[in-house]
């Protein structure tokens, strides 16, 4: 085994029995490493990483809340308006229930990014990857529909979401590739749900359904592009 000393904070490391762990200067001295089998440098620079982005996350979570929530009702607006009454009850339910749970685990989280479990960090991240199908899912109750407007509606909801996920999130890209990977596939079978059915172009009101869906996206673009300077600051200051 080989000791090094000092070395770049990230990837400073200590020995506390047979186990090492990162650490930071600070701690009790210079930043040491202690040269072992590379599996545990790789783990624990992972779990490092997922403690701070889930962090990040929480705050992005709960900053964006009051906007996930105008939106989506605005378009759940406009499935019920479709006639899909039973699916927008399911998937508002689904919605509900990640949103509490989220603020229940932002509720917990540590003041440490050190002190924040596995547990914890699973639970925010299966959480926000169901919701981001969740929150996806009106593209596909539109895309049935069998209305030209109402699919165009439907995938300018798609698109903004994927803007919002891709510029929130573009600081924290772990986070970020398992938000758009769920995201993906819900647009493919969006895809293949407007596949399967013929499509008319739709009465002048669906028309204007349209027309206010994609005043909602360009504001949801400006607003999440207006927002990464609120995520730097976070991360500078996690």
């Amino acid at each position: 085994m080989i000791l090094i000393r000092p070395i770049c904070p990230v990837f400073a490391a200590k020995t506390t029995g047979p186990v090492n762990r990162l650490f930071t200067p600070g701690d009790d001295g210079p930043a040491t490493l202690i040269l072992g089998p590379p599996s545990v440098f790789v783990t624990e620079n992972l779990l490092l990483t997922l403690r701070h982005q889930t962090r990040i996350v929480l705050h992005i979570t709960n900053r964006d809340l009051l906007k996930r929530i105008m939106a989506m009702t605005l378009v759940l607006a406009i499935c019920w308006y479709a006639g899909a009454g039973n699916e927008v009850f399911i998937t508002a339910g689904i919605i509900l229930l990640t949103e509490v749970i989220a603020r229940w685990c932002s509720d917990r989280l540590p003041e440490r990014d050190d002190a924040i479990g596995l547990p914890l960090i699973l639970t925010v991240w299966i959480v926000n990857s169901v919701s981001t199908v969740a929150y996806l899912w009106p593209g596909v109750i539109l895309a049935g529909q069998g209305s030209v407007a109402l699919l165009l509606a439907g995938f300018m909801w798609m698109f903004g979401l994927f803007v919002h996920i891709s510029n929130s999130f573009i600081a924290l890209p772990i986070y970020n590739w398992s938000q758009m990977i769920p995201a993906f596939f819900t647009a493919l079978v969006m895809i293949w749900t407007a596949s399967q059915v013929g499509h008319t172009p739709g009465p002048p009101g669906e028309w204007m359904v349209l027309m206010a869906a994609m005043g909602v996206y360009a504001s949801n673009t400006a607003e999440t592009i207006n927002q990464q300077k609120d995520t730097q600051r976070a991360l500078n200051a996690a």
